[in-house]
């Protein structure tokens, strides 16, 4: 019988790995937790920002603005960041 610690073994060399890219995982297989929980931000002109936080848009982002608008539903209203 051959002694396994006798052959001779071929070396290979040592693979870098490649950094993951956004393609390398199906759709939906990592969960968004901010989609999960509902807090998915809307965009648009303010205008079309709704005039209270009872639609499902509890954070806007207004375009025209720069601004980010998060619904407080402790004192109803729309809590707002300058981003510009």
């Amino acid at each position: 019988m051959d002694n396994v610690f006798e052959r001779k073994l071929e070396e290979k060399p040592i693979e870098k790995p490649r950094p993951l890219h956004s393609s390398d995982f199906p759709p939906g297989i990592i969960e968004q937790r901010a989609i999960h929980q509902g807090l998915i931000c809307f965009r648009g002109l303010i205008a079309d920002r709704p005039s209270d936080g009872g639609t499902e848009k509890q954070m806007y982002f207004a375009e025209d603005e720069s601004k980010l608008y998060i619904f407080n539903r402790v004192n109803e209203a729309w809590e707002v960041i300058s981003l510009a």
